[in-house]
């Protein structure tokens, strides 16, 4: 896990005029954004730390059930202590449009990036349902995060995944299942290709 040290105030307001040309992005403020995202998942592993305490480790074993009723634990917990978490607390206004002109740029790059990730969630023909915050991450409808994007987003604890659901980029706790927040419309999918129901 990268572990960052934040000194000092943040402004009340951040900058955020974009400049495109070659050879990629450049943003005013990004830095700032981003300590401000980095600040709010350090805030969300405190809380995690004090579910740790309360809740029962999730052990690895042979007993798929008990597996299971641990991580309902941990989900439950969540649940109940961020009960007033919405869309936004952790992928703040002001890194929003950085990390969806990052993964934009990055799958831009690919000639059926974005393409080849929604036929891979799709795989199993089941189809996603829209993610919700503090809602249960199904793991059924979903497929690695492509490399070229987790390279453009900041480094996350090791108990964190970006993930994609359908076009809205997630931050999920992988131990609990539990998505923490919501980036809506990150991809671009054809009218055909959209699972939600």
């Amino acid at each position: 896990m990268t572990r960052r040290c934040f000194v000092g105030v943040l402004p009340a307001t951040v900058m955020t005029i974009v400049i495109l040309g070659p050879p990629g992005l450049v943003r005013l403020g990004a830095d700032d954004a981003e300590r401000r995202f980095l600040q709010s998942v350090e805030e969300y592993m405190t809380l995690r730390q004090q579910i740790d305490r309360h809740v029962p480790a999730i052990q690895l074993s042979d007993d798929m059930d008990s597996i299971q009723r641990a991580a309902d634990m941990r989900l439950a917990a969540i649940q109940h202590l961020r009960a007033r978490a919405q869309a936004g607390d952790i992928f703040n206004a002001a890194v929003v449009d950085l990390f969806r002109s990052r993964i934009q740029h990055g799958f831009a790059t690919r000639r059926h990036g974005a393409a080849e990730l929604i036929d891979e969630i799709t795989a199993g023909g089941e189809r996603w349902r829209p993610a919700e915050v503090n809602g249960r991450f199904s793991w059924r409808t979903a497929a690695a995060t492509p490399p070229y994007v987790i390279a453009v987003l900041p480094d996350l604890p090791a108990a964190l995944q970006y993930r994609f659901v359908g076009p809205d980029l997630v931050l999920v706790d992988i131990t609990a299942s539990c998505i923490l927040d919501v980036l809506r419309g990150v991809l671009e999918i054809p009218p055909q290709r959209d699972g939600a129901q």
